[in-house]
């Protein structure tokens, strides 16, 4: 009985017990008019609150991350004026805040503690800054009963083995009618619960794990972030039109994220903040009733509850605080705060306190991983509980645990000749069992539960199905199952940063700094600001080069990162959409001469001979997406180009000069219509082309190596793109997802960058080998290309 109740107190405690005493409380049928505050929220109560108008001001005025901000902001409550540097400058930074209205104290509050009975219940440790606040009111420390139980300690041999003794264990006690919600595992990391969901599902037993994901990774927030606009508005009503039923939630998450900010007129300044804010919402599992649940170690749990407290190794258990936070242990000396060595003491103090109070508890720890070898808590040379070495010699709940542990016994037996004690036992038990034998082949999917979990809409793209006809699988993986979260690289920052600088530099009133400028959102180490400073050289010196390139041009007109949809058919609504970088045309009588460009960051590859099988397509899907676009009827193809806009590497040329040779690999490469009444429009130096690699005359037409191309050619290019496109949308929508990966002469295609191949398992006979084409020889005509 909590006989301490009573109206009018304010209880101090931590989150654990907050938890129990709201609970307990509940169950007493009566109102009572009290207050339970954790020790965060009594400290941030009494001294200060801050917002985030605090973390922006500081990041501004002293061009920091906001990580960096919250640091300085959490360590000022007990600073003051005092000759150590790293204080003072704390302390200065205070007071510019609170002249700046930006701390947020609440008078109110000291005075309400004086009519208040204060309680602080169950803590090992009454943190200094508390007692510094208390010394000037009444109150009374209230300590939970030591019962001191003792326990004894299981040791195994590895961690899988640890895990699967557990697992027998749990099996044991709901087999001698134990309630499976008495059960609870608590101490676990991520390893732990990735072998844990493994194991105890062999033994068909439920279980529900404390996991949690950053909401930053999750596809409505990606989808957030590539529409941002400085209106966050008209973001968030693109966002609520374009997602599943299923991402609500998440929406919700970073509608909420966004209103913490409504005070800014721009949301591009604090989009940094957003992005911090959406890495550091983690999004956790539904805990399940029925089910053996995960628990934090300090959970106030019942006599007759059941705690598997595992890896009880060196290192985890009690938690290790080392000399490395903002204040060192001399300047908490100085604060009045608690050391490093402090910290330690009180939670050997708090573990034991905890373990002693648990009436049926099981402790494990394991001696070694696959990586790592590990050694029990020397907290126990202080409980000295019983160590017992053990392993799992009960084979009664799990027939496909046996069998595995069967196949394990094999692989040694066969690899080593080494026979373990149950190997006997288990092969004349399971002797039909499938040894080294695996069916890696896709076993398909029901196409009704495909389309619910694409809420019966599919976007496709140039790139998604390059994936799907390279493998169906990988686009299984990647595009629909979506394993992968998209996390930007630096040097994907710097392609969409070269791509946006470039899609605006052509306009009137371009301020080239500016654009540039502004693009860079983020903070960047000092190695990456300077690679940034040189690649702002780098474009400047494109974009003057693509102006001159414009000179031998008559097509006036452009486009930039153009966006096409077009509806496929289908049993579900399907688009396929394309983003064109640029698109230069011109109305000539009653047709559009146009001309495709496309950005590249890397090393182009231009090989049209794979389009037949849906591959490397790229080109040929734009010149379909311009045909299909509404504000041309009619259009004729000047050519088609790649241009590489960051060059790698240049080779030295003493017959030119390094600005000659960088200009040399800015130039287009690509297929250009034979027809130079056509091409003239695009690149009226086609003879000997400034703007065109390798493009050239003679006196009897282009030489050999030009890239030339006639209509014809190119419409068959476009109609093989067409059904390639629907056809492999029928194939995604039918869920033939295969493992197949296409290998065309010496290249498998199918595997190239793949990031699967540790899912697929993928064997020879998935390959698919496909005849490799040359000079366009699968359109039936020998074109100069």
């Amino acid at each position: 009985m909590l006989d301490f109740i009573e109206d009018n107190t304010l209880i101090i405690t931590n989150n654990s017990n907050k938890d129990y005493l709201l609970r307990t409380i509940s169950e007493y049928n009566k109102i009572y008019s009290i207050k339970i505050m954790t020790i965060n929220e009594f400290i941030s109560s009494y001294y200060y609150t801050y917002d985030e108008k605090a973390i922006y001001y500081l990041m501004n005025k002293y061009n920091i991350k906001s990580s960096v901000a919250r640091i300085y902001l959490n360590n000022m409550y007990l600073v003051k004026e005092n000759s150590n540097i790293k204080i003072n400058n704390i302390y200065n930074m205070k007071q510019e805040l609170i002249r700046n209205n930006l701390l947020y104290s609440n008078d109110y509050f000291k005075n309400y503690l004086k009519n208040k009975n204060i309680v602080i219940y169950g803590l090992i440790n009454i943190p200094n800054i508390i007692k510094n606040i208390l010394d000037y009111y009444q109150y009374k420390i209230i300590n939970k009963e030591n019962k001191n139980y003792k326990h004894v300690i299981y040791e195994f041999d590895s961690l899988d083995k640890e895990v699967s003794y557990v697992a027998y264990k749990c099996s044991e006690l709901i087999s001698n009618g134990v309630d499976i919600n008495k059960i609870y595992l608590t101490n676990l990391n991520d390893e732990y619960r990735l072998i844990i969901k493994r194991i105890f599902s062999m033994f068909n037993i439920p279980v529900s794990l404390k996991e949690s994901y950053s909401l930053f990774n999750t596809h409505t927030a990606q989808l957030f972030l590539e529409n941002y606009n400085s209106d966050i508005s008209i973001t968030l009503e693109y966002l609520e039109k374009n997602i599943k039923p299923s991402e609500k939630d998440n929406y919700i998450r970073i509608v909420n994220i966004c209103n913490k900010y409504v005070w800014c007129d721009d949301y591009n300044n604090i989009k940094s903040l957003i992005i911090d804010d959406l890495k550091n919402t983690n999004i956790y599992s539904n805990i399940k009733t029925n089910t053996i649940r995960e628990i934090n170690i300090d959970t106030n749990v019942l006599d007759d509850d059941y705690i598997f407290l595992l890896s009880f190794n060196q290192g985890i258990i009690p938690v290790i605080y080392k000399d490395e936070d903002y204040f060192n242990d001399l300047e908490k000396n100085i604060l009045g705060i608690e050391t490093s060595i402090d910290n330690n003491y009180y939670e050997k103090e708090k573990i034991k306190q905890i373990l002693g109070n648990i009436n049926n508890l099981i402790i494990t720890y394991k001696l070694k991983t696959l990586t790592d070898s590990f050694s029990i808590s020397n907290i126990n040379e202080e409980l000295n509980y019983e160590i017992i070495k053990c392993d799992v010699d009960n084979y009664n709940y799990s027939n496909l645990y046996n069998k595995i542990k069967l196949c394990s016994g094999l692989d040694l037996y066969n690899k080593y000749g080494t026979i373990n004690d149950n190997l006997k036992d288990l092969y004349n038990n399971y002797k039909d069992i499938e040894y080294r034998k695996y069916d890696n082949n896709f076993k398909g999917i029901d196409k009704n539960d495909l389309y619910k979990y694409l809420n019966n809409k599919l976007l496709l793209s140039y790139s998604s199905l390059d994936n799907y006809n390279r493998c169906n699988f990988r686009y299984y993986l990647n595009n629909i199952l979506k394993v992968t979260p998209y996390e930007e690289t630096f040097m994907q920052f710097i392609g969409n940063l070269f791509h946006y600088v470039l899609s605006k530099a052509f306009v009137d009133d371009f301020n080239y700094d500016e654009v540039f400028d502004n693009y860079i959102d983020k903070n960047f180490s000092k190695k990456e600001l300077f690679f940034i400073g040189k690649l702002k050289q780098e474009l400047k010196f494109i974009i003057d080069t693509i102006s001159e390139h414009n000179n031998h041009c008559s097509l006036k007109d452009e486009l930039y990162e153009d966006k096409v949809y077009i509806d496929l058919t289908g049993n579900i609504k399907v688009t396929f959409m394309g983003i064109i970088d640029k698109l230069k045309y011109s109305q000539i009588d009653d047709r559009y001469i146009v001309a495709i460009i496309d950005y590249k960051t890397g090393n182009p590859n231009l090989n049209l001979n794979n389009v037949i099988y849906g591959i490397e397509m790229q080109l040929p899907v734009y010149i379909f997406l311009t045909q299909n676009n509404p504000r041309f009827n009619k259009i004729e193809v000047a050519g088609f180009y790649l241009q590489k806009i960051l060059n790698n590497e240049i080779s030295a040329d003493k017959k030119h000069s390094y600005d000659d040779l960088k200009k040399k690999n800015l130039l287009l490469q690509g297929y250009s219509n034979e027809n130079v009444d056509i091409l003239k429009y695009f690149d009226d130096s086609y003879d000997d082309s400034k703007v065109i690699k390798s493009l050239k005359t003679t006196s009897k037409g282009f030489y050999s190596y030009s890239k030339v191309i006639n209509n014809s050619t190119i419409d068959k290019l476009v109609e093989i793109t067409k059904n390639k496109i629907q056809e492999s949308s029928d194939n995604i929508l039918n869920g033939m997802f295969d493992i197949n990966p296409k290998k065309i002469g010496n290249d498998n295609l199918g595997c190239e960058f793949c990031k699967f191949k540790d899912i697929c398992f993928r064997t020879e006979k998935n390959i698919v080998d496909l005849k490799e084409y040359k000079n366009l020889e699968f359109l039936g005509g020998d074109d100069n290309a």
